[in-house]
């Protein structure tokens, strides 16, 4: 389990933190947070990250409308 700070993956993917941590919490992955206001940070594994990520692509392909159908 490689442990990663939402501020470290904010930084190495180019994204907001603000939207990192709504990701965590939309894929329901487990974090340690600690600190308060602007000191908070989130321990989460990015593995499972990175997993629920792929898993969440795949749905989607399946889930993609084929082409319609002619009356």
């Amino acid at each position: 389990m490689a442990h990663i700070s939402d501020r470290k993956y904010a930084e190495e993917m180019g994204l907001d933190i603000e939207q990192v941590r709504k990701m965590i919490r939309r894929l329901d992955i487990p974090f340690l947070s600690s600190g308060k206001g602007d000191n908070m940070v989130y321990m989460f594994d990015s593995d499972d990250l990175n997993e629920k990520l792929t898993a969440m692509k795949k749905t989607k392909k399946d889930r993609k409308r084929g082409p319609r159908k002619k009356k």
